[in-house]
């Protein structure tokens, strides 16, 4: 239904839904997955200044999706969109100056883009900016503020930042330790697909952490990271099945 409704948009000139539709064809969502239309639509989109459109083909450069790989052009295509105000061209250009993507490393300009990114809410960077604050990366390293961050994009449903917010729970990390909310949100991360949530959500069941004790679903739970590549998950199901 959004993939008619789109090109019904494109079909009226409307410059946003150009760039959805290149985002359908993209992630194959109501027809089916074709990266080339992807970029052409984007490419459409970007001749017309839509900000998101910019950053969906910096994205596509960044990651050789149907173009040739260029870091270069996909920096460009970043700052042109962050410039214009977009949240998720700001997320990006930070990453790009946090790793050292066709630009010198700047820990402090990619935290400065992912506050400005975060405060638009953008679930993303909120998550960026509690690892900032929890690391001192960019700023002075703030566990409370850490975690207030976490808390926001994990509510927002990053799976990223509901492990992050379970790891705070389950050590204490900038709020008073509580196993039963660190295992609510690993619970909700595992649930999302995150690997060491996963891992950690079968250790909370296999020991009775937050939770009744429950070797079925420690096991489950084993298997499924271990599906995931975690290596620290077959040790533990290796024990856990010698016990049994």
């Amino acid at each position: 239904m959004a993939y008619s409704s789109f090109l019904k948009s494109v079909e009226s000139e409307n410059i946003a839904g150009k760039c959805l539709l290149g985002y359908c064809y993209q992630m194959g969502f109501g027809t089916e997955k074709d990266d080339e239309k992807a970029v052409e639509w984007y490419q459409k989109s970007v001749q017309e200044d839509n900000s998101m459109a910019m950053c969906n083909l910096a994205y596509c450069y960044q990651h050789g999706i149907y173009l040739e790989q260029n870091y270069d052009l996909a920096f460009d295509l970043y700052q042109m969109s962050a410039n214009a105000e977009n949240s998720m061209g700001q997320y990006y250009l930070g990453c790009c100056y946090q790793e050292g993507i066709a630009t010198t490393k700047d820990e402090l300009k990619a935290f400065e883009l992912f506050d400005k990114s975060a405060r638009a809410d953008n679930k993303l960077a909120q998550c960026k900016i509690g690892l900032c604050y929890q690391y001192g990366k960019g700023t002075p390293k703030d566990e409370e503020k850490a975690f207030i961050w976490y808390r926001k994009s994990a509510e927002a449903g990053n799976i990223i930042a509901k492990n992050q917010l379970a790891y705070c729970y389950s050590t204490g990390l900038g709020v008073k330790k509580d196993e039963t909310k660190a295992f609510k949100w690993f619970k909700e991360s595992a649930g999302g697909g995150h690997v060491s949530a996963q891992y950690n959500l079968g250790v909370y069941y296999n020991f009775g952490i937050g939770t009744e004790t429950d070797k079925v679903q420690a096991k489950l739970w084993y298997e499924i990271a271990i599906e995931g590549g975690h290596d620290g998950a077959k040790d533990r199901l290796k024990k856990l099945l010698s016990v049994n």
